[in-house]
């Protein structure tokens, strides 16, 4: 990371002070390494917040700045600078008695609805996350390596919601949904699959587990129903 750092697609749910902060650390302190960086994006973000600010920044950690990587901490704050971080198409959504945040007021597109995560937070059929993030040419997948964007734009957050019931049921990913993806579901259903990713994709209703329901929703996606 030698000029630019960007901090996109990511969902982030906190119960701390801030959801999300861009601050100050000194760099003179023994075991510090500081990376110089010019310009910082962030975008395509669900940020979720209960106390404190949820999208902090202080004022003057902007642009020709630092991003240290504390060795004792593992933890990265933004250095001293000026000008030039963006905030962009971050949807913020709080809790509690959380505030907005500095990164809010400067981002031109935010989202403050409710993101209607499912239990293992992805995006559910009719989250105002879907379509409503703006191109990151660096980022063309997803966390489960899903091709962005399925829609007319990109989701915000970590998972791409896909391209509804027409792909929804491809448990093996083979691009089509029939008798082998049902197969598959009732194998994970019956504890048999163990791999994390079908495991996923077999859960249809997304309600955080694989039951008889999914199998009964993947049926009728196959008979059109």
């Amino acid at each position: 990371m030698s000029e630019d750092a960007l901090i996109a697609h990511n969902t982030i749910l906190s119960y701390a002070d801030y959801a999300f902060r861009l601050g100050i650390r000194g760099c003179t302190s023994a075991g510090y390494q500081c990376i110089p960086i010019r310009r910082l994006e962030v975008s395509n973000n669900i940020i979720i917040g209960d106390d404190g600010e949820m999208a902090h920044q202080n004022t003057n950690a902007l642009g020709d700045s630092y991003l240290e990587n504390c060795d004792s901490r593992n933890a990265p704050y933004m250095g001293d600078g000026k000008n030039d971080i963006t905030w962009k198409n971050n949807l913020y959504y709080n809790t509690g008695t959380a505030e907005y945040g500095y990164g809010y007021t400067i981002d031109p597109s935010p989202v403050t609805q409710d993101p209607l995560l499912t239990d293992n937070f992805h995006l559910s059929s009719n989250s105002p996350a879907i379509n409503a993030g703006t191109n990151v040419p660096e980022v063309i997948v997803d966390y489960y390596n899903t091709s962005r964007h399925q829609g007319y734009a990109p989701d915000i957050g970590a998972f791409e919601y896909g391209n509804g019931d027409t792909m929804r049921g491809d448990v093996n990913g083979d691009n089509e949904v029939n008798i082998q993806d049902v197969m598959l579901c009732v194998n994970v259903m019956l504890g048999i699959e163990q791999d994390e990713v079908i495991i996923e994709r077999a859960d249809i209703n997304e309600d955080g587990s694989v039951n008889i329901l999914d199998v009964m929703r993947l049926v009728n996606i196959i008979l059109g129903l």
